[in-house]
């Protein structure tokens, strides 16, 4: 289990990072679900953004200047940054989400970011549990967590 705290501290970091070649990342993912459930003892174990497919080669080109070490996949049009046991997984938005793109607002370690809406979330969630190939009950219940919210 990772420190929260550490976890949160990294992805501002990397928020951070990002904003200084113009990426905004646009966060999802179990820290969101847990934030909409007012769930304060989940286990976080990474941080999920989206950022634009187009967005991965000034990403990654920061990352290399300032050896920060991270994994790449193009075939799944992913980039995890890695440090000390913590990730913070950036995601295609072109490639893996088909919501709306009415975001919200988000206070992320006082760092203004946008945010999917609850309903978004539910939508992610909902498809990840129907083709999902690593953790489609997990996503399933997390899915019906949300349901139970207004």
């Amino acid at each position: 289990m990772n420190n929260l705290n550490e976890l949160k501290k990294f992805g501002k970091e990397i928020i951070k990072l990002c904003k200084r070649v113009g990426v905004l990342p646009i966060l999802y993912g179990g820290l969101l679900h847990a934030h909409y459930r007012g769930d304060k003892s989940s286990e976080i174990n990474d941080i999920d953004f989206y950022i634009g497919e187009k967005d991965f080669g000034r990403v990654i080109d920061l990352l290399k200047k300032e050896k920060i070490k991270y994994n790449y996949s193009k075939k799944y049009h992913n980039l995890q940054v890695l440090k000390n046991g913590l990730k913070v997984e950036l995601d295609s938005l072109d490639y893996w989400y088909s919501g709306k793109k009415n975001f919200v607002q988000f206070n992320f370690e006082d760092l203004k970011i946008k945010a999917l809406t609850l309903e978004e979330l539910k939508g992610v969630y909902k498809r990840a549990s129907e083709v999902s190939k690593d953790n489609p009950k997990g996503n399933l219940k997390k899915f019906n967590e949300l349901q139970k919210l207004k």
